[in-house]
């Protein structure tokens, strides 16, 4: 079945779940994902299940001694954005909302009812054709800077002050960036 659905998936990474129909629950209902097949050895035993959602899959187990909670899975789609207005749409809780964290990649964070973490990536690459790149993005002319885009204004680029070196306070009129705990945007 698997080949069916993910002809290019050649790993399958599997995430440790303590209760199945919660975990069904948060894939299914809240993140759009599909169960492809559940298995069981008699009723009442764990669940070994299949989930997937645009050509990823993953299995679920309640088998304790198949891996521990608290795992961590990538995922790699199109536009990241478009997942995180999906969620947010949905009331799902996102842990860390899209950034550029991460060289080459914009990415946000989940974590499902376990604790395990779901990172959502789209990569994009400095001189890439516009439809390789997210629309929140625009490369800066004459640098392999990106800046962001909103309502097709250009805000300023980021910078690469430490929060705590910063003089302006985040948060007021003339802060304009979103920092993390480290960097201002």
């Amino acid at each position: 079945m698997t080949a069916d659905r993910n002809p290019e998936q050649r790993v399958m990474p599997t995430l440790r779940m303590t209760d199945y129909a919660r975990s069904k629950q948060f894939y299914v209902d809240a993140l759009g994902f599909q169960v492809d097949w559940e298995h069981r050895f008699e009723p009442g035993f764990p669940v070994f299940a299949q989930v997937s959602r645009d050509g990823m899959a993953f299995f679920l187990t309640e088998h304790t001694g198949d891996c521990s909670v608290g795992g961590l899975v990538h995922l790699y789609v199109p536009d990241v954005d478009q997942w995180f207005d999906e969620f947010q749409r949905k009331g799902v809780r996102v842990q860390e909302p899209p950034n550029e964290g991460l060289p080459g990649l914009r990415s946000m964070t989940l974590l499902d009812p376990d604790g395990n973490k779901l990172h959502i990536c789209t990569r994009w690459q400095t001189g890439g054709d516009k439809a390789s790149r997210p629309s929140h993005l625009r490369q800066v002319a004459g640098s392999p800077e990106w800046q962001l885009v909103a309502d097709s204004v250009l805000l300023e680029p980021a910078c690469s002050r430490r929060v705590e070196d910063c003089s302006v306070d985040v948060g007021s009129r003339d802060c304009r960036r979103r920092c993390d705990p480290l960097h201002c945007y």
